[in-house]
């Protein structure tokens, strides 16, 4: 923890072998290397920038994890992932929260086997996403053919870009409703991939909602563009262009 001195704090190589990290710096900005506590399970990893932003020791995207554990809670004040260096790489079952205030949080979830903790393309759940002031939030899945879901993701004044390259994708409850105009797009990118949405509100205040995938599940929750009337302007799109789109039974028009 540092608790004194506003300059950035780097961390490149931490290990637990048999524990939690926690890494807190509550003025200056973070940078983190490799953090692995995924040596034995059900390990946490704890991020936070309380004045600051997280950021990716590496260079731009390097799809090279940031942290290894079985869950992670990363809190900034000023932006995760944003900047040159690209967004922070995760490897973990649970990202338990990403919030911060501006800039926007940008995470990209992995799915390599390490450890007790991890096994290859394990899914991932996003538990709960937040930029509650201003920013985007982009997340992307660059390996792992595990699904992922996201149990909750709000912007307060962004959009919310959600993909995956390979795997299936379950959103919930995925808002940008607090700004008028703000978009939210999610795309399955693997041929025959599946997009679930069966509870919770996927919302805009204006904002296009684009969903891409050959396959989707819209079999509970709602999808509403416009949070004043009811309406959804919404773009239902195969990722294959020769495919049509199937939808699961139980999807309605309200």
């Amino acid at each position: 923890e540092a608790t004194s001195g506003s300059g950035t704090k780097t961390y490149t190589t931490v290990t637990a072998a048999n524990g939690n990290i926690s890494v807190t710096a509550t003025q200056g900005d973070i940078v983190l290397g490799a953090l692995t506590a995924s040596a034995t399970a059900s390990k946490s990893i704890s991020v936070t920038a309380t004045a600051g932003a997280i950021s990716d020791e590496g260079g731009a995207d390097d799809n090279t994890a940031d942290i290894v554990a079985d869950s992670a809670t990363l809190s900034a004040f000023s932006g995760i992932g944003q900047g040159s260096a690209g967004s922070i790489d995760v490897n973990v079952n649970t990202l338990t929260s990403a919030s911060s205030s501006t800039s926007g949080v940008a995470v990209n979830l992995l799915g390599a086997a390490s450890g007790a903790a991890l096994t290859l393309d394990h899914a991932v759940t996003v538990t709960s996403a937040t930029a509650t002031v201003s920013g985007d939030i982009t997340f992307t899945s660059t390996s792992g053919s595990g699904t992922k879901t996201f149990t909750t993701v709000t912007a307060a004044n962004g959009i919310i870009d959600i993909s995956a390259v390979s795997g299936n994708i379950t959103a919930q409850g995925i808002s940008t409703s607090a700004t008028a105009g703000k978009t939210i797009t999610i795309t399955v990118s693997q041929t025959d991939g599946l997009l679930t949405h069966s509870t919770g509100a996927i919302e805009t205040n204006g904002g296009l909602i684009r969903l891409s995938a050959d396959n989707m599940t819209l079999s509970g929750g709602t999808i509403t563009s416009n949070v004043s009337s009811g309406a959804a302007d919404g773009r239902l799109r195969p990722t294959d262009a020769a495919q049509n789109i199937q939808i699961g039974a139980g999807a309605t028009d309200s």
